[in-house]
């Protein structure tokens, strides 16, 4: 009998899922690194698919999947809600143009269910699994419609899988604030473009010598390290984990060679990576030497006649100057030309106009930082951690 009723369950699960063919898609049968050739690919969706299926046991707030068609994007989508039906818990997963269209046939008066009631039981789903988020017409009403839904479960904050082939930069604003709020979402993205494979080459995360830097290694129990040196650089450890989480303005590293400042900023990058995976680790004298190799490739008369090249350098640095979450390594290290200092000013501006969480990591060994540098840096946005002890490092 017990068996009998766990099989009815099941069965109504499945039938209130939605899932239809999709049944067959599981994290079982999907490859950990997904398929493309790419390396750096292949890490990112292995984060993706742990993200997922540890979602899947215990669905917390949201989880957002950016990326073209043929990435993965809907199997890990479908996984999440066949697992959670495993576990005998209840999922509707729902294609946003489908939606759409029974949300307008619910009004014809033979319709078996009502638009209400329709939208009432996808509006408070225990867990909706949203797919092919921008798939659907621009139409205004449309557009009203996925805004109360989304509005709705973001004010209620039930748990909600969304995908989409948009870019972040693509989504509807007001989509956009709710689908990339990082106190709810965690937000992936398997979009690539020439200027991302520029990024990849840039962000210094996952080298050798940075990979190992994590605030484990960071060690605040040097035997000659006097205790009021010891409290101040934990409770600087606890305040740069506490801000990879919940990133709000901007903190400022200072310190002298070997202090121990770029194993404490790589250290945040691997705390706010495992947050929401994206940390772009740069060295400020490796973003001007890319920005200006990419200026003299457009230079090439045959480039720009092919279009191939045209605007790439510009994208590069805008791509840096939106990161959502950007770290900038050895600023002031080396005196900067009249170029470089437009170029960092063009950054450096545009991240404190749009209130981006940004950590400068500062070198003050040689004192090079521009007037202007020094005055935004240590302005009231800034949270401020000096490393000056040599002794301190890791």
């Amino acid at each position: 009998m017990a068996k009998q009723s766990v099989a009815q369950r099941s069965e109504r699960l499945q039938k209130y899922s939605n899932l239809g063919p999709l049944t067959s898609k599981t994290f079982d049968n999907l490859i950990r690194e997904g398929q493309s050739p790419e390396e750096h690919t292949q890490e990112l969706f292995a984060r993706i698919f742990d993200t997922s299926r540890a979602y899947a046991v215990n669905p917390d707030g949201w989880l957002v999947l950016m990326g073209p068609s043929g990435t993965g994007k809907t199997h890990i989508a479908a996984a999440i809600a066949n697992e959670r039906i495993a576990h005998g818990e209840p999922a509707l997963f729902m294609v946003t143009p489908d939606l759409l269209d029974h949300l307008r046939s619910a009004f014809a008066p033979e319709s078996e269910v009502t638009y209400d009631e329709l939208f009432e039981q996808v509006r408070n789903a225990p867990l909706l699994v949203l797919d092919d988020l921008g798939a659907n017409s621009s139409t205004a009403w449309a557009q009203e419609k996925l805004f109360q839904l989304i509005n709705h479960r973001y004010n209620s904050r039930l748990p909600t899988v969304v995908t989409s082939n948009l870019r972040r930069d693509d989504l509807d604003e007001r989509l956009r604030m709710r689908l990339c709020d990082e106190g709810l979402s965690k937000l992936f993205s398997l979009h690539l473009d020439g200027s991302s494979a520029e990024l990849i080459e840039l962000n210094a995360i996952d080298r050798p010598d940075i990979k190992e830097k994590t605030f484990d290694k960071f060690s605040v129990n040097f035997p000659k390290i006097p205790v009021d040196s010891r409290k101040q650089i934990s409770d600087a450890i606890r305040d740069a984990k506490l801000y990879a989480q919940r990133p709000k303005g901007w903190l400022v590293i200072r310190g002298t060679a070997g202090s121990g400042r770029t194993h404490f900023a790589a250290a945040i990058a691997h705390e706010r990576q495992a947050q929401s995976n994206d940390a772009l680790y740069i060295f400020s004298h490796e973003l001007m030497d890319a920005v200006r190799q990419s200026m003299r490739f457009d230079d090439d008369r045959e480039a720009r006649k092919s279009g191939i090249s045209e605007g790439r350098d510009k994208r590069i640095l805008q791509k840096v100057m939106r990161a959502p979450f950007l770290i900038v390594d050895d600023v002031g290290k080396f005196p900067p030309t009249q170029w470089e200092e437009s170029t960092l000013y063009q950054l450096v501006n545009y991240r404190q106009t749009n209130n981006l969480p940004t950590v400068f990591v500062v070198d003050e060994s040689q004192k090079r930082l521009p007037e202007w540098l020094s005055a935004k840096l240590m302005s009231k946005q800034s949270y401020i951690v000096t490393l000056s002890d040599p002794r301190a490092r890791a």
